[in-house]
């Protein structure tokens, strides 16, 4: 069997002196740097920039705090970092839903235009199938009159289609209607 041993090992007063001493830490500082690198959530749901948001004030309360203690603290470095962070990644989910939010209108716009040219050439059946799932919409190769023809199902949903009040208006409008395109609706 083996013995350990273990010894002491004492400081003398002069190594004691030697020592650094310890500052204490802001605990803002902390949090806004643990906010702050959590403020990634703001590239993924506009909530995260919440934590984004927290991670700023928390690193500018951090950084008074520091400034205007009396004992020196620890953690100037780490509230510039919890700031920063908070203030890039929260810009970055800003910029990245705005640009979402207008490539959607944009695109919704583009399928506003081109569905209403359909009706007003009367190319309904081509109207009906914008609105149709995509996976529910006949291929750009089958004629869709025949398909109309054959499919009772398919010929009842056009049918429909034709009797909306809005198709109505605007068929009956023709060349003559001015129509304006307001946004995508959330449904």
């Amino acid at each position: 069997m083996v013995q350990e041993s273990h010894r002491e090992v004492a400081f003398s007063e002069i190594e004691e002196d030697r020592l650094p001493e310890g500052k204490p830490i802001s605990r803002l500082e902390v949090v806004s740097l643990l906010l702050g690198v959590v403020s990634t959530a703001a590239l993924v749901a506009p909530v995260g920039g919440l934590f984004s948001l927290a991670a700023v004030v928390l690193g500018i309360a951090a950084l008074r705090g520091i400034a205007g203690s009396e004992v020196p603290l620890l953690g100037r470095k780490a509230a510039i970092l919890g700031l920063t962070l908070g203030l890039f990644f929260g810009a970055w989910g800003l910029v990245r839903d705005n640009l979402h939010q207008r490539l959607v209108t944009a695109r919704a716009r583009e399928c506003a235009d081109d569905w209403l040219e359909m009706l007003r050439n009367k190319r309904l059946h081509e109207a009906h199938q914008m609105l149709l799932s995509r996976d529910a919409r006949q291929s750009p190769e089958r004629s869709l009159a025949e398909y109309y023809s054959e499919n009772e199902e398919a010929t009842q949903n056009f049918r429909d289609f034709t009797r909306e009040s809005l198709v109505n208006s605007i068929l009956d409008a023709g060349d003559s209607a001015e129509l304006k395109f307001e946004g995508p609706v959330s449904v």
